[in-house]
């Protein structure tokens, strides 16, 4: 029974020792200065996430955000989106403009200073964009056309009206709490040789999580009042489905159920791969690609133009 057990404890530490590894190579005083540094930090940050997250994803870095109502954000330092969109990647020479509908993840990479102007312009950036539902796809049993309404029957309940990526900041010095706007920071602890990962604390369970990435306020709302006024869900049902999720503590505290403990200190590591991995499955498959509302946007847009330059003569 023991020897059955040796490859956990070999796992357990490997996860500690490529935790180390990942410290030592986060806060290694480097001589030289400027880009340099923050490229070669990005740089571990991604390969971190390169391991941890499914073949179905692709981490691109220094890309812009965008949406199909001419919404642009900040530029990102790395961006985690479904490689089932490459197609919709937008390329201008270098730089990449990724659909709001394919991100799964951004994540912004900062060493011990940071700056809390430019932060919030960072996330501020973000406020604006959103998801479209404007596509058409078969699916089992019939031609799915997106809809932003939660649909609130009996026998359905839309449970992806509008997706936001999970939003990271990952930090090279000591952290005490999630940098207000994130989702999840990310700091070192330098002389213990540990990775620091703290999520916002306003989350607490699976359905929380759920609801703030699946939903936008208003149909979050809408599904918050069903589950309070209905008394007696039957078992089941979409609604049902989505109030279990509040038995699943995803969270700082010891009774998070995706956290890994030894001799109660939790292995930082190893256990954000459980907690990562379930945010993305909540969300699971992006938004269906809405065409129309990207070629509108193109469209409009070029008809502006020819306007303008029609009314210059």
């Amino acid at each position: 029974m023991v020897e059955e057990r040796v490859h956990l404890k070999n796992i357990i530490a490997n996860y500690k020792n490529w935790e180390k590894e990942l410290v030592t190579q986060l806060t290694y005083e480097w001589k030289s200065h400027g880009s340099t540094i923050g490229e070669n930090r990005e740089e571990v940050w991604k390969s971190l996430f390169e391991r941890i997250i499914p073949k179905k994803f692709h981490i691109a870095r220094s890309v812009f955000i965008i949406d199909s109502k001419r919404n642009c954000s900040r530029e990102v330092d790395l961006a985690i989106y479904d490689e089932q969109y490459t197609p919709y990647i937008f390329n201008y020479g270098v730089l990449k403009f990724v659909p709001i509908e394919a991100v799964a993840a951004v994540i912004e990479c900062k060493s011990s200073g940071i700056k809390k102007e430019k932060i919030k312009d960072w996330l501020d950036s973000f406020k604006d964009l959103k998801t479209s539902q404007e596509a058409s796809v078969r699916i089992a049993g019939r031609i799915h056309h997106g809809n932003d309404k939660i649909n609130s029957t009996k026998a359905f309940i839309n449970t992806q009206t509008e997706t936001r990526p999970i939003k990271i900041l990952c930090r090279t010095s000591k952290i005490k709490e999630c940098f207000d706007g994130f989702d999840i920071t990310m700091g070192t602890k330098k002389n213990k040789e540990k990775l620091q990962i703290i999520f916002d604390s306003k989350n607490e369970n699976l359905m929380e999580w759920y609801l703030k990435l699946n939903h936008n306020e208003d149909t979050k709302k809408d599904i918050e009042k069903e589950i309070i006024e209905k008394k007696n869900i039957e078992e089941g049902t979409a609604l049902n489905s989505i109030i279990k999720l509040k038995d699943y503590f995803l969270n700082n505290n010891s009774h998070n159920k995706y956290a890994v403990f030894d001799k109660g200190d939790k292995i930082p590591l190893l256990s954000f791969i459980f907690e990562f991995n379930q945010l993305l499955m909540l969300i699971n498959n992006p938004i269906f690609f809405p065409h129309r509302a990207y070629v509108n946007m193109f469209n409009d847009f070029l008809k502006e133009n020819a306007d303008k330059e029609k009314n210059k003569k």
